[in-house]
C-alpha cells in the first residue's frame, strides 16, 4: 500500500461535489439523470412542492446521499411543473425515488420512510454500483488496508499515527464504523478526553441510533468521567477495598486496562458482595468499553468466570 496516495480524489471523471445537487427538467433530464449516471449512480427524487411528506423527506434523501461512502448524485424533479416527465416515468404517487445506474433504474421506493431504511437504500444502491465499478471496489480495499495499519499502530501505542490514518479515512468514508471508532480511541489513547467528547457529540447528530462499537467508547468515556483526579502514582499503595476500587478506577483512566482489571478482580476474590456489587458491575461495563474482541476483556471474563464459580 503507497501511503502517498490520496484515498479520495477532489474531483473525479470530472464531478465537482456541488454539481452533485440538483434540480432538473424535462430539458436537462437526459443529461442529470441518464448521462449522469454513467459515471455516478443518481438518486432521483420526484416530489410536489405541495406534498409535505415530500418537504419532510427531501432534505433527509439529500444529506444522506451526500455522506455515502459511494459517490452519487441528488437530483430533485418537480412533477407540477414537468407533468409529461412523471408520466414518462409511470410516477401514480410522491414522493417517489428512483436510483439510476449506467443509464438504467436499479431500484426505489415509494412515500414515507424511516430515515433508517433510506440509509439502508443508498448502502444497497452502493453496493450495487461498487460492484460494476473497479475503482470504488479498490478504493474499499485501500480503506481495509489503511484501518489495518492504523490498528496496528494503535496496539503498538503510537496512537498518533493512528489517529491520522483514521482521520484520512473519514475523509473518504465519513460514516465508516471503524475509523470513527479508531479516532475515538486513538484520542482517549493521547489523553484528548474532551475532543474525544466533541467527536462524538458530532457523530451522533448524523445518525438514529448509536452502533454497538460506538456505544461502547461512550462507556468508556463514562467511567473515565467517574474516575478520581488522583493518577494513580499519587495514590499510596491499597490498604483496603475503597483503595483498590479507586486505583483501578485510576488505571482505567490512564489506559493501564489490564491492571485496572486485577484489581477488581482482587475486590471480588476479597469480598463478591462489596457495595452491592460494585466492583462486578464496573467491570462488566470495562469489558463492555473495551469490545468483547479485546485481548484484555477475554482474559478478564475468564477469570471473573473462575472467582465467581469456583
Amino acid at each position: 500500500m503507497d501511503d502517498n496516495v490520496y484515498l479520495f480524489p477532489a474531483d473525479e471523471a470530472g464531478i465537482s461535489s456541488s454539481g452533485n445537487i440538483k434540480d432538473t427538467n424535462i430539458m436537462e433530464f437526459e443529461k442529470d439523470v441518464i448521462n449522469m449516471s454513467l459515471k455516478i449512480p443518481v438518486i432521483l427524487f420526484i416530489s410536489s412542492k405541495m406534498c409535505s411528506i415530500c418537504n419532510n423527506l427531501k432534505p433527509i434523501v439529500e444529506r444522506l446521499v451526500k455522506l455515502s461512502s459511494t459517490k452519487m448524485a441528488f437530483v430533485n424533479l418537480d412533477i407540477d411543473t414537468n407533468p409529461e416527465l412523471s408520466a414518462a416515468l409511470q410516477v401514480q404517487n410522491v414522493p417517489t425515488v428512483f436510483a439510476f445506474f449506467q443509464g438504467q433504474p436499479i431500484d426505489g421506493f415509494t412515500g414515507n420512510k424511516l430515515e433508517s431504511d433510506i440509509r439502508k437504500f443508498i448502502d444497497k444502491v452502493a453496493t450495487l454500483a461498487d460492484g460494476e465499478n473497479p475503482q470504488a471496489a479498490a478504493m474499499l480495499e485501500q480503506i481495509e488496508q489503511f484501518i489495518e495499519k492504523a490498528t496496528e499502530a494503535l496496539k503498538s501505542g503510537d496512537w498518533e499515527t493512528a489517529l491520522n490514518i483514521y482521520m484520512r479515512v473519514l475523509q473518504a468514508d465519513d460514516q465508516n464504523i471503524d475509523a470513527v471508532v479508531g479516532v475515538l480511541r486513538s484520542q482517549i489513547a493521547g489523553g484528548h478526553i474532551d475532543e474525544a467528547k466533541a467527536f462524538l457529540e458530532r457523530y451522533q447528530t448524523q445518525v438514529d441510533a448509536l452502533p454497538v462499537k460506538i456505544k461502547s467508547i461512550r462507556t468508556m468515556l463514562d467511567l473515565i468521567d467517574e474516575a478520581p483526579k488522583q493518577n494513580s502514582e499519587d495514590m499510596a499503595k491499597p490498604q483496603n477495598l475503597e483503595d483498590y476500587y479507586n486505583l483501578a478506577m485510576a488505571l482505567f483512566k490512564e489506559g493501564a486496562y489490564g491492571q485496572a482489571i486485577f484489581y477488581l478482580l482482587e475486590i471480588i476474590k476479597k469480598d463478591k458482595k462489596w457495595e452491592n456489587g460494585q466492583a462486578h458491575s464496573q467491570l462488566l461495563r470495562m469489558f463492555e468499553a473495551l469490545g468483547d474482541d479485546d485481548e484484555t476483556t477475554i482474559k478478564g471474563r475468564r477469570q471473573l468466570s473462575s472467582l465467581l464459580f469456583s
